[in-house]
C-alpha cells in the first residue's frame, strides 16, 4: 500500500553522517529503530506523493530529538529527489539560542561531510545554509524575532513546541504559510507540556488516536500511576526510546534517585524524563523535611564562627526584608540564623495582608524580627541594624541583591563597616545555584533551624518554577504570600557552599555561651 523508498533514502543519507559532537564523535551515525520508524511513517508515499502533511512526536528529553530533525533537514536539502528547487525549509523555535541549536548541529554535520561542504553553503550571520546548485534554503526561526513572518515555507519544523505554552501564534503562522504547496509538510517535536492548555498538548490529544492518514501522531509516555516509575529501567524506556542507545540508563537511574527526596526534582523527572503531564511549579519544601532538621539552639551559641550572610531588602512598605546568617560549626554542620525586619507603623496592616501575626511575633525576642521606625524602612536605621548582627560573627561574605543595596552601603560606609559583599543576581540561571545548594543542604541534612516562625513562612510560600532551560527560581505561591526570608536563606546557602565549605577547619571552633 504504501512506498517507503523515499524514506529509505532518508535512512541511507543520515548513517552515511559522521557524528558531530559528544563520545563518538567522527564515528558513522546509527539511527536507532524509533528513529528509522518516524522517518518511514513520516515520508511513506503512495503513488509517487507524500502521504503526511503534519507529523507530531512527542517524547522525553535526552533522546537525540534536536539530532534527528537536523537529519531530517539536511535530507531535505541534499538528497536527490527531496531538494526542491528554490524551496524555503525552516526550524522554529521559541528562542533564539533554542532556534540555533538545530542550525548550530546541521553546520556540524556539514563541517564533519567533504561532500555536503561542496553543496551547501552556510552564512552564519543569518543563520542561513543553502544548497548552491538548486537554491533551496534553510532558515532557523524564532518567536522573539523579526525575520520569522512573512516567508513561504515548503517544509517547517518545530523544536520543543511546548515551550510556547499557550501561545500558537508563531506555529500557526508559520503552517499557514505552507498553503503554497500541496506537499508541504510540518514537523512538531517536543517533550509534553505541564499542562492541557498548553499548544502542543491540544494537538497530541487532538491527533493521538486520529485515523487521517495524512497525520503521523507517536506519543511515548509512562501513563499515571505506573509502578516502578522511579526504578524500572523498562518503564523509563516507555517515554525514553533512545535509552541505553544514547541516554545512559545510569544517568537516568541517578536522576530518579534524586527525585525520590527533592520534590521539586521529581516534578522535573516525571514531566521532562517520564513525559508526563505533571507541573514542575510544585512546592519548595516540604514540612516534614523542614522539621526534620529543626533543632533547639539559641543564636548566641555560634556567635564568633565563621559566616555567610544573604540579604533580600524590601521592595516597599508591606514587604519584609530578610538577613539570613548561615554560620559553619564543623564539617557538613551548619546553622541557619534568619533576621526579619518589617515597617513598625505599618506592622498591623502588613499582618493583617498577610493573615500572620506579625505583632506577637516582634515581641518574641526568639522570633528576631525588627521593627524600623515609620510607615515605610528607614535604611540608616537598618543599616545599623545590620552592623549590630554581623559584628557577633567572622562575616566570610555577605551575598545581596542589588535593589536598594548602595543606600545600605553608603551608611556601612558613613557607620565604619566593612566585609566582603558580593552581588548575586535575581534571574533564573543565577538562582538554580541559590536553589540547588539550599536543596543540596537540607535534603543532605547539612543545615539545621531552630523553628523561626517567619522563615517556616517563607519557605511554605515557595514553588519552584523553571524556564525553558530548565533553570530554576523560587516564586510567591500567590500574591500576599511572602518568601523573603526563602530567597535570603537561599543565597546563604549558596555562599555557604562556595565560600565557607572550604573555610579552614583550624579556624573553626565552638564559641558556645
Amino acid at each position: 500500500m504504501y512506498d517507503y523508498s523515499t524514506a529509505d533514502k532518508i535512512i541511507k543519507f543520515a548513517e552515511s553522517l559522521k557524528v558531530p559532537e559528544g563520545a563518538k564523535v567522527g564515528e558513522k551515525i546509527k539511527l536507532i529503530p524509533y528513529q528509522i520508524d518516524f522517518i518511514r511513517e513520516v515520508f511513506k508515499t503512495r503513488n509517487g506523493k507524500r502521504v503526511v502533511k503534519l507529523a507530531l512526536m512527542s517524547l522525553g528529553r535526552k533522546n537525540a530529538k534536536s539530532t534527528t530533525i537536523a537529519i531530517i533537514l539536511l535530507a531535505l536539502m541534499a538528497v536527490k529527489g527531496l531538494a526542491k528547487p528554490n524551496a524555503q525549509i525552516a526550524s522554529g523555535a521559541r528562542s533564539r539560542d533554542q532556534a540555533a541549536l538545530i542550525y548550530n548541529l546541521m553546520k556540524k554535520f556539514i563541517m564533519f561531510s567533504p561532500e555536503l561542504q561542496t553543496r551547501l553553503k552556510i552564512i552564519d550571520s543569518k543563520k542561513l545554509i543553502i544548497n548552491m546548485s538548486n537554491g533551496c534554503e534553510f532558515t532557523a526561526l524564532s518567536a522573539d524575532a523579526s525575520n520569522a513572518l512573512g516567508r513561504s515555507l515548503y517544509f517547517y519544523v518545530h523544536d520543543e513546541t511546548a515551550n510556547l505554552k499557550e501561545d500558537s501564534t508563531f506555529p500557526e503562522a508559520l503552517m499557514s504559510s505552507q498553503g503554497a504547496y500541496d506537499d508541504s509538510l510540518c514537523i512538531h517535536i517536543s517533550t509534553i507540556g505541564a499542562s492541557d492548555t498548553y499548544y502542543f498538548n491540544q494537538m497530541i490529544e487532538q491527533y493521538k488516536d486520529n485515523l487521517d492518514e495524512s497525520v503521523h501522531c507517536i506519543f511515548y509516555t509512562v501513563p499515571e500511576g505506573t509502578k516502578g516509575i522511579m526504578t524500572n529501567p523498562k518503564v523509563w524506556a516507555l517515554a525514553n526510546p533512545a535509552l541505553n542507545f544514547f541516554l545512559s540508563e545510569d544517568s537516568m537511574r541517578a536522576y530518579a534517585e534524586q527525585a525520590k527526596n527533592i520534590p521539586s526534582k521529581k516534578a522535573h523527572f516525571l514531566n521532562f524524563m517520564m513525559n508526563q503531564k505533571i507541573s514542575a511549579d510544585k512546592s519548595f519544601i516540604q514540612a516534614s523535611d523542614w522539621r526534620a532538621i529543626k533543632q533547639d539552639f539559641e543564636y548566641s551559641d555560634y556567635y564568633g564562627l565563621p559566616a555567610v550572610v544573604g540579604i533580600d531588602l524590601s521592595l516597599g512598605r508591606y514587604d519584609l526584608t530578610s538577613l539570613v546568617v548561615v554560620v559553619r560549626v564543623g564539617a557538613d554542620d551548619y546553622k541557619a540564623l534568619p533576621y526579619t525586619f518589617s515597617a513598625k507603623d505599618s506592622l498591623e496592616e502588613n499582618a493583617t495582608r498577610l493573615k500572620v501575626p506579625l505583632q506577637a511575633l516582634s515581641m518574641d525576642k526568639k522570633e528576631h524580627l525588627l521593627l524600623s521606625p515609620g510607615i515605610t524602612f528607614d535604611w540608616e536605621f537598618m543599616a545599623a541594624q545590620f552592623i549590630d548582627i554581623l559584628t557577633n560573627f567572622d562575616v566570610v561574605n555577605i551575598g545581596v541583591d542589588t535593589y536598594k543595596w548602595n543606600e545600605i552601603q553608603r551608611e556601612f560606609d558613613k557607620q565604619g563597616y566593612s566585609a566582603p559583599v558580593e552581588k548575586l543576581r535575581q534571574g533564573f540561571i543565577s538562582f538554580t545555584s541559590y536553589v540547588s545548594a539550599l536543596e543540596n543542604m537540607i535534603y543532605e541534612k547539612k543545615i539545621a533551624h531552630n523553628g523561626n516562625f517567619l522563615l517556616g513562612y517563607g519557605l511554605s510560600n515557595c514553588i519552584v518554577v523553571t524556564d525553558p532551560a530548565n533553570n530554576k527560581k523560587l516564586m510567591k505561591r500567590s500574591e500576599n504570600s511572602k518568601i523573603d526570608p526563602a530567597v535570603a536563606l537561599a543565597m546563604a546557602a549558596y555562599l555557604a557552599e562556595k565560600d565557607l565549605a572550604a573555610y579552614d577547619d583550624d579556624l573553626v571552633s565552638f564559641a558556645i555561651i
